[in-house]
């Protein structure tokens, strides 16, 4: 088993930070492990004084199939910028499939608008484009918000890449799956966070939540592992952490990090029943989804 320690909160945090910085100098594409650091530190999260250390052996080594060799697109930082530089002209530039110039546009709306404010934005375009690309950009907003935006803006050109990639036309089911289940749970911690931009993200989200409603109350859904069900029956959210510390490391997967992180905003920012989250029946209830 690989257990939990006493680990100095400082250590934890240094740690993380280097691994959210190590993926942002990751270039975009494929499976970028942006997102499952980002799970990885929300899990650790749950219980900081005794994180397990199975959860972080397993994402330092997951993290040596990647290479860090993202460079930021040239930027002339002495050609005037225009006169008015507004979001909705980066966002004509997106769905205009204008690479060049939206990485441009990107650089001088930097140096308008803050990086937290510009990935509110991209999510509010990301949530219009698919799952996928939502899911990418709001583990942006929330790695800028861990590392601070000194470090963390560069991630705003991975969320631009995201934006403009092709949609994947043949997608395993499997995936598509965790993609809706994942947008479904991650929709209650969103809805309860403070955004500058909330009043124009929730409609959207409410489009998406119900577009999806459907498709996974038709799907059976994978079942939990028993353990970990007892575990949060008897520990609510605590018990993901307890679970995770009972894993080896080779039994660890991005797909299951990915499900607890959903799991656990479920749990922590939702009214729903346990039992009803456990057996995913909370997707099919009746009840009105969060009160503002």
């Amino acid at each position: 088993m690989g257990g939990s320690s006493t680990v100095p909160m400082d250590d934890i945090k240094s740690r993380m930070d280097a691994l959210f910085i190590f993926a942002s100098q990751v270039e975009y594409k494929g499976k970028h492990p942006l997102r499952i650091v980002q799970a990885c530190k929300s899990l650790i999260g749950i219980n900081l004084e005794s994180p397990p250390q199975t959860l972080l052996k397993w994402i330092e080594g997951h993290l040596k199939d990647f290479t860090p060799k993202f460079n930021l697109p040239p930027f002339d930082a002495n050609k005037e910028a225009p006169a008015i530089i507004t979001y909705a002209h980066l966002g004509n530039l997106i769905i205009e499939k204008k690479e060049c110039e939206t990485y441009t546009y990107l650089s001088y709306l930097l140096q308008a608008a803050g990086p937290c404010h510009i990935a509110e934005y991209m999510i509010e375009l990301a949530i219009c484009k698919s799952p996928k690309s939502f899911l990418f950009c709001w583990s942006a907003l929330r790695s800028i918000l861990f590392v601070g935006e000194k470090e963390g803006y560069v991630i705003l050109y991975h969320c631009i890449a995201s934006l403009l990639e092709e949609d994947e036309s043949v997608k395993s089911s499997e995936e598509l799956l965790l993609e809706q289940y994942e947008v479904y749970c991650h929709q209650f911690q969103i809805r309860s966070m403070e955004m500058v931009r909330k009043s124009k993200i929730i409609p959207h989200l409410d489009v998406l939540v119900k577009m999806i409603a459907p498709k996974l109350m038709s799907t059976v859904l994978p079942e939990l592992p028993h353990t970990l069900r007892k575990m949060i029956k008897s520990e609510g959210t605590q018990g993901i952490t307890t679970y995770l510390s009972t894993l080896k490391v080779e039994a660890i997967t991005s797909d299951l990090i990915l499900v607890l992180d959903s799991l656990r905003s479920v749990l922590k920012f939702s009214n729903f029943a346990h039992d009803k989250i456990l057996t995913g029946t909370f997707i099919s209830s009746k009840e009105k989804l969060y009160a503002e």
